[in-house]
């Protein structure tokens, strides 16, 4: 057996999830992992590991888990494709029944890698893929129970963050109920804002090892500690002291000596202790046994990222205006109660249009409008109480015709809204207000052939495009083998696709998530790329845009503690 999972196992019973977390073993990072490439090799292949992918199926024969927040296009699905062979190896028995859970749009790619990899290395031969989609779906509520997998990969791991989604509420009840069972999570965004994104991964994967807390009292602790936004209470700090002490690398302040000093630097000095107890926890995570991670680049070619300023637009900027000023859009034909419709509609302007429902006569439909939206909150409070059986919106809506309802709210929500349901949904009309950006957009692309303009709100923007000539990848859609003057969709070709063919890329609205951000940068920047240099150029005139990046920057300097982010390390213009 492994010294270092002997020394785990060997472990005591701590006092606490403090006491836990510091006792798990230090492990340096390999500064040459060995290579395991004649391990898996097929008997005519010609291909090598990369070290990411030697450090992590090193770590999986080891721990029989594997966390692995590993960077954009360093090579997660070779080792996705190996991980059940590295399996067997830690557990001394064939892998029955591996699991590979991929995006529905990652399908093609996943299919054709797996083909050209079998002609290199020893793949499993009873590999299942399925796509979370297809994992959430009504005929498949008991799939996970019937078809017993004895090791789960899910790829873009990322997917399963959020607790209230239907296709987490089904591995988390299946790992609760089958302990014996592998779990490898991979992802190149594994956190978005919170240690909640993924801290839960961490112990399926490890359980008792996981260096995140695993009881809900201290992850909410740390989460006030560490978080994007983060405001911890004394209690909280108190907490992690322990943690901070022993694995932050980063100096503590010097008080300050008078009240004047205090005043003057204590903004500072907080920014400071919340750099250290991130410092203290990405330490903490590097160095656990079982998780690996990318904390260096590893592209051999330079990043840039450049603003661009479109000319001037009255229309534009007096749309945007009366929206901030009334939350109505131009003509008030269409008024907004939250502000998170108003940011939305933001975006759409700052582009040139807004959408608005089109209804028949200009005259809304406000007992629809009540009755579907009294149905769709009585469904987030069900879903919210994770009850078996009932774990989406399909399957509420059929207990509710059975006469099953969960709860009387939700029974009498959807007496409501069954009356209006089958009604005809109001269609939705694009409003164009000014072309000034795409035309901008346009002229970018001349000078910069081969190159994409990423894109969103796909109706508008792609129809435009389309209309005027320029080749649109959207949903559905694979993109060219060889690189094209073209536009993409962030939301269908912005993670998990191949792009290292074009070096030139224009965004029309920078994402506001430093996340989206880096799976965007790493289409063309990753493995593969023959340029010596990547550009990205985006959009930074209007106020929404300098604030979606101000905000993308931020969330980013978080997500730096835990993996390498692109938007901080390119150069900037």
């Amino acid at each position: 057996m492994n010294p270092l999972v002997e020394q785990l196992r060997a472990l005591p019973k701590p006092r606490t999830e403090m006491d836990r977390i510091l006792e798990i073993p230090v492990r340096p990072p390999p500064e040459d992992p060995p290579d395991l490439t004649e391990w898996f090799k097929a008997p005519h292949g010609n291909m090598d590991l990369w070290p990411v992918q030697n450090w992590a199926l090193l770590e999986l024969t080891r721990m029989g888990g594997l966390l692995a927040p590993i960077g954009v296009g360093c090579g997660k699905t070779l080792i996705s494709l190996l991980a059940p062979t590295a399996y067997s190896w830690h557990t001394g028995r064939p892998c029955e029944r591996p699991l590979l859970l991929i995006p529905s749009k990652l399908r093609e790619k996943t299919l054709r890698e797996q083909a050209d990899y079998g002609e290199h290395f020893r793949l499993h031969s009873n590999l299942k893929i399925m796509t979370y989609w297809e994992l959430s779906r009504e005929k498949n509520r008991y799939f996970l129970d019937e078809y017993r997998p004895d090791l789960l990969i899910p790829d873009e791991a990322h997917k399963l963050k959020r607790f209230d989604s239907t296709r987490t509420k089904r591995v988390r009840r299946y790992l609760g109920a089958c302990h014996d069972v592998g779990f490898v999570a991979m992802s190149g965004t594994i956190t978005s804002k919170s240690v909640f994104d993924y801290a839960h991964l961490a112990g399926w994967a490890l359980r008792y090892h996981s260096p995140l807390p695993i009881e809900h009292g201290w992850l909410k602790s740390l989460s006030a500690c560490v978080d994007v936004d983060a405001i911890p209470q004394n209690n909280d700090l108190w907490r992690w002291e322990p943690l901070v002490r022993r694995f932050s690398r980063i100096e503590a302040p010097k008080q300050p000596e008078s009240e004047e000093d205090w005043s003057r630097l204590a903004k500072n000095i907080q920014e400071l202790q919340l750099e250290r107890r991130r410092d203290a926890l990405q330490h903490r995570l590097i160095t656990a046994p079982g998780v690996i991670t990318t904390p260096k680049a590893t592209v051999n070619c330079s990043l840039v990222l450049e603003a661009r300023q479109a000319p001037r637009d009255h229309a534009i900027e007096s749309a945007l205006h009366h929206l901030q000023g009334y939350w109505e859009l131009p003509g008030a034909e269409a008024m907004f109660c939250d502000g998170a419709r108003v940011a939305e509609a933001e975006k759409q302007i700052c582009q040139g249009f807004y959408y608005v429902w089109d209804w028949p006569n200009n005259t809304p439909d406000y007992e629809w409008l009540d009755a579907r939206s009294q149905w769709a909150k009585a469904c987030r409070t069900v879903l919210n109480r994770n009850i078996p059986g009932v774990d989406s919106e399909l399957l509420i809506r059929k207990a509710c015709i059975r006469g099953e309802a969960p709860d009387q709210t939700c029974k009498e929500a959807w007496l409501a809204w069954s009356l209006l349901r089958d009604l005809p949904v109001p269609p939705k009309r694009v409003v164009w207000i000014s072309t000034t950006l795409l035309d901008d957009a346009l002229e970018w692309l001349k000078d910069n052939d081969p190159g994409i303009i990423w894109y969103r709100h796909s109706t508008a923007l792609q129809s435009a495009l389309e209309a005027r000539g320029v080749p649109c990848f959207g949903s559905g859609d694979e993109p060219p083998e060889k690189a094209i003057a073209c536009a993409m969709s962030i939301g269908t070709q912005g993670e998990g696709k191949n792009l290292q063919q074009w070096s030139r890329c224009l965004v029309l609205f920078p994402p506001s998530s430093g996340s989206v951000w880096e799976q965007l940068l790493g289409r063309p920047h990753r493995h593969g790329q023959t340029a010596d240099e990547v550009w990205f150029t985006y959009y930074n005139h209007l106020e929404p845009f300098q604030t979606a990046m101000r905000k993308a920057m931020e969330t980013a300097s978080y997500l730096e503690k835990v993996q390498r982010q692109r938007l901080l390390y390119c150069t900037k213009i």
